[in-house]
């Protein structure tokens, strides 16, 4: 009898132990994962999100984070709509991402990237695409079939597939990189809305090779079975779909591809918001809003942003829920992001001003006077004035404001009285009127830095 209820309590034990060990690895799981901080804080965001309650979510891969900022949509418009995305994400994964979604927000439109099945390699993936797409997820049906999806075009076969199921059996190691993100502590939520410091600072010309290019060109068949595929699950379960098309600097096979895509999602009654050729009518220049060829900068996404936003409240009929009290976290969260955004862009582009594309002033090193800086520009190209954008590099007062005009002859402007010991970054903006309305040109987004002295006498 003794030895009966020893071997329960025995028993017992061993049965806690296990629940205790299996619910310590679940969660080790998520912090022993990829090194993905933004997958990782844009899928911690999006599960934290009421049920039922976003007008859409938007799926594709690492360009969607920096083409739509879910707060600009909701200051522009008061529309919600979150990203559930993940970097590198490969085409087979899009199905199981709208799926797991759907768990929380059944009824949303989901909104999918062409781009990202622009790639047509859709096997021999590489270890880190599938990280990337399953790390991070609760274990759950959907995302064993996704991670049994992704090893079978990997030719990831037995044991081998154990580390995408227990990702701490590959990143075990990974001790030394613990933050206050790893444990679930995000300081800050912006609704998946992009914010790393690249994406804010970062600029690169790709004018000398974006080109478009109309003509589709042939997918592979395993691409177009994979499409297939996902048209026919959406279809089959009612979903609201939008495709969209973002410019990037792709070369004629890619653009080809994406080309016979949209068709084929067209053909089955699903629109395409294409804003690959709209580059002009935006007022997007391909030389100060790109961070790299396949990503925006924070300029860029502002715009984009705006058009995908403005397409989504004419066709879609969205409320707008700016200012109702349950939706006072939207509303604070907003803000928060704002506050970032003010210290990397111009008034002019967070109030979505007209935009021409003109030459880029040229800035030279100002003249620095005891408090005083003389900013100075070269500029051939027509303007009927220059506005004159300045921001403090360090303290309370770090966002960009207007701080002074000049006129079209100008190609000077002293700004004085400024603090002492203090870096001060200058751009330059021509404007022009057109039909009465002010039409503001090109300007260098990076600006020009000159630090003042210790007053003189």
């Amino acid at each position: 009898m003794d030895n009966t209820v020893k071997n329960h309590k025995l028993l017992l034990r061993a049965a806690l132990f296990l629940v205790v060990l299996a619910i310590a690895v679940y969660h080790l799981q998520g912090i022993f994962a990829y090194d993905d901080l933004y997958t990782y804080e844009d899928r911690t965001v999006f599960e934290t999100e009421k049920r039922g309650r976003l007008d859409g979510v938007y799926i594709g891969g690492s360009d969607v984070f920096s083409y739509w900022q879910p707060l600009f949509g909701w200051r522009d418009h008061g529309i919600a709509i979150e990203n559930w995305c993940a970097n590198s994400m490969r085409a087979v994964a899009v199905q199981y991402f709208i799926e797991e979604a759907r768990k929380r927000q059944p009824d949303a439109l989901f909104i999918l990237n062409l781009n990202t099945f622009k790639a047509q390699k859709t096997r021999g993936l590489a270890p880190e695409n599938i990280h990337r797409a399953v790390d991070y997820w609760p274990l759950s049906l959907n995302a064993i079939r996704l991670i049994h999806a992704m090893c079978e075009r990997s030719d990831i076969t037995g044991l081998d597939r154990l580390e995408f199921y227990l990702p701490i059996i590959r990143f075990h190691s990974g001790w030394d990189q613990l933050d206050a993100y790893a444990f679930g502590t995000l300081d800050e939520n912006y609704r998946t809305s992009f914010h790393g410091s690249s994406f804010m600072s970062g600029v690169k010309d790709i004018s000398d090779h974006y080109a478009i290019y109309d003509k589709p060109k042939p997918v592979s068949d395993d691409m177009r079975s994979i499409f297939g595929d996902l048209l026919d699950y959406c279809g089959e379960n009612n979903l609201k779909v939008l495709f969209v098309k973002v410019p990037q600097a792709l070369d004629a096979n890619h653009q080809g591809y994406l080309l016979t895509l949209q068709q084929m999602a067209e053909e089955r009654g699903y629109p395409c918001l294409d804003l690959f050729d709209q580059i002009d009518a935006l007022g997007m220049d391909l030389r100060q809003q790109w961070l790299n060829d396949d990503h925006t900068n924070i300029h860029g996404s502002l715009t984009v942003s705006k058009a995908i936003g403005d397409y989504l409240v004419e066709h879609y009929g969205f409320e707008d829920k700016r200012g109702l009290p349950a939706w006072a976290d939207w509303d604070a969260s907003a803000d928060a992001y704002m506050e970032i955004v003010k210290q990397y862009t111009l008034p002019l582009e967070r109030d979505h001003a007209k935009r021409i594309i003109t030459d880029i002033p040229v800035l030279n090193e100002p003249e620095v006077s005891g408090q005083s800086l003389r900013l100075s520009w070269k500029y051939d190209d027509q303007a009927d004035g220059f506005i004159i954008c300045r921001r403090c590099n360090s303290g309370d007062d770090m966002d960009w404001y207007e701080v002074g005009e000049a006129g079209a002859q100008a190609r000077e402007w002293l700004d004085d009285d400024l603090a002492r010991r203090k870096r001060y970054t200058y751009t330059v903006v021509p404007y022009v009127a057109l039909e009465g309305e002010t039409v503001y040109g090109a300007f260098d987004a990076r600006g020009i830095t000159a630090k003042t002295e210790e007053n003189i006498g």
